[in-house]
């Protein structure tokens, strides 16, 4: 079982300031693995010090910007790096003190609110179990017809046998994004994921996504811009925004669909690649 701690982080700066998540992981992480190695290798790299499966314990992702001054920003914890809340919090406030940037322009935390499993604002963060997430549209889950939308890069890659090397897929199909949904479950859980039990669910829920109507709503390719925190660009992450319609609702899935709002799919997950938000379908 996945337990998730999210929480958003509400920001200010002394002045109008451009940055991007990409730069709030990179000075947070520096900060983290200065103040305390041991939880930034259990966040950051878990498989190196066999804490669980092979997917780092968190993400950022952006959570709304209120002016040129204020932002917000969501963190998400998976498993143990729940129990580390406070030294996060700490590196946060830190990485605020040194400040993003040439030169360096610091922020500050002004709030600190946690993430219910639907959605709502909650005073303190609170860890939840995944398969508490709420569906969140008003409505029967099974039957309401939806849009899954990437409005973030989404990052699929696959192993092209001709010439041995991975490939975007640029028309993700929803059995595409099910499978990708899967193995993100899968990279936090570890061995127990193999077990014959977990393959024949996997089977199952494969086949359902093969059953479903499901209609494109058109893919585009497209860069997440990557800065480090003192400006210098890294190389861009590519994927493809676009989305699905589910005219008949995602049926026995929609557990699936709930849980993988805050898990996000693909790779580069950490950086807010391959949100998924689930809209209604406007008459």
């Amino acid at each position: 079982m996945i337990t998730i701690l999210p929480f958003r982080l509400s920001l200010e700066f002394p002045s109008a300031h451009h940055s991007s998540i990409s730069m709030f992981r990179g000075r947070w992480g520096e900060v983290l693995r200065g103040l305390d190695f041991g939880v930034y290798s259990a966040v950051f790299h878990p498989h190196e010090v066999g804490n669980g499966g092979s997917a780092p314990l968190y993400l950022l992702r952006e959570g709304g910007r209120v002016d040129e001054t204020t932002c917000d920003i969501e963190c998400i914890l998976f498993g143990s790096a729940g129990r580390q809340l406070s030294t996060i919090l700490r590196a946060f406030d830190i990485a605020g003190g040194m400040g993003l940037g040439e030169p360096n322009v610091p922020f500050f935390v002004r709030n600190i609110s946690g993430i219910g499993p639907d959605g709502a604002v909650l005073d303190s963060p609170t860890s939840w179990s995944i398969s508490q997430a709420a569906w969140p549209l008003w409505g029967d889950p099974h039957a309401l017809p939806c849009r899954l939308l990437f409005p973030k890069p989404l990052r699929i890659v696959r192993l092209n046998h001709q010439t041995r090397q991975d490939q975007l897929v640029k028309q993700p199909t929803f059995e595409i994004l099910v499978d990708a949904m899967l193995r993100r479950i899968e990279s936090f859980l570890g061995p127990e994921c193999k077990s014959p039990a977990a393959m024949a669910e996997r089977e199952r829920l494969m086949q359902l996504a093969a059953q479903t109507h499901a209609v494109s709503l058109g893919w585009q390719e497209a860069e997440l811009e990557v800065l480090s925190p003192s400006l210098r660009r890294k190389p861009n992450r590519r994927g493809v925004v676009g989305g699905v319609l589910l005219p008949e609702g995602a049926g026995e899935l929609w557990p699936l669909v709930a849980q993988s709002q805050w898990l996000h799919l693909g790779k580069s997950t950490v950086l807010g690649m391959g949100q998924m938000l689930v809209n209604r379908v406007e008459s």
